[in-house]
Formats: structure tokens, sequence, C-alpha cells
């Protein structure tokens, strides 16, 4: 693999991270404000709006976005089992 092919993928990685952040910070802030969703289902609800928006198709999501909302990824796979 060449340096310039190297770039191109490491740019990649850099910019799906910063599409799944800027997405959750997104979802998080409508959520946060929103007080006909109780303290207890926030992050339920973001886990839902995430999986609307095809988030979690993409490759080790589950695993990212759980470090973002300082959960376990079996809290987040909870979640997503319990929409189907």
């Amino acid at each position: 693999m060449q340096l310039a092919e190297a770039k191109n993928i490491e740019t990649f990685s850099e910019n799906i991270d910063d599409l799944l952040e800027s997405t959750l910070n997104e979802i998080r802030e409508n959520i946060m404000n929103d007080p006909s969703i109780s303290s207890a289902n926030k992050n339920k609800e973001i886990i839902i709006a995430l999986e609307q928006r095809g988030i979690f198709n993409i490759k080790d999501s589950v695993v990212k976005i759980a470090n973002l909302l300082n959960i376990s990824k079996n809290t987040v796979y909870l979640h997503l089992r319990n929409l189907k």
C-alpha cells in the first residue's frame, strides 16, 4: 500500500468518526432538551433515533456510540433488540 492510499484510508476513518460524533451530538441535544422524555429513557431514545438514521449499519458504530454515551455496548444492543 502506498503512502497516499494509507492517508486516504485514515481520512476516511476520521470522517466516519466525525459523522458518528456529529450525528450523535445533534440527536442527543434534541432528546436532552425534550421534557416529554424521561431521564431514564434518554439513551434509549437516542439509540432509536440513531437506528432510524442508519448509523448502526456502519462497522464498529455500536462500540463507538456506546463509548461516546458512556454506556456499554450491551446496553446499545439491548435497545436495538427491543426495537425489533
